[in-house]
């Protein structure tokens, strides 16, 4: 069915919202402190790009599945391309552009 409606899955869609509210939070346009709960990446590595963050580790579930672990996680591993946008609403069609390519693949 969600073929035949070309919807995104459910996981897709909610991914696609974290990262655009991450992306806010990046470039400051909520009233959530970035420097309070994120960390850039000191040393860049062939695997991340200019803007990734560190991942705090945590032994927690709690902690683990909550929204910072998470979307840093998907964060860190979406292209450059896409995590160099400064329009939140490009940057979302963007990212949900590129999820649904990942989720046919």
């Amino acid at each position: 069915m969600l073929n035949a409606l070309q919807w995104d899955t459910l996981e897709t869609r909610r991914k696609a919202a974290r990262l655009s509210m991450f992306h806010k939070i990046h470039h400051g346009q909520t009233a959530i402190p970035a420097g309070k709960f994120l960390q850039p990446v000191t040393r860049l590595s062939r695997h991340n790009h200019s803007e990734s963050y560190k991942l705090k580790t945590s032994n927690k579930d709690c902690h683990k599945f909550s929204f910072f672990p998470q979307t840093i996680k998907d964060w860190n591993n979406l292209p450059q391309s896409i995590v160099t946008i400064h329009d939140n609403k490009q940057f979302k069609s963007a990212t949900t552009a590129h999820l649904s390519k990942q989720q046919k693949d």
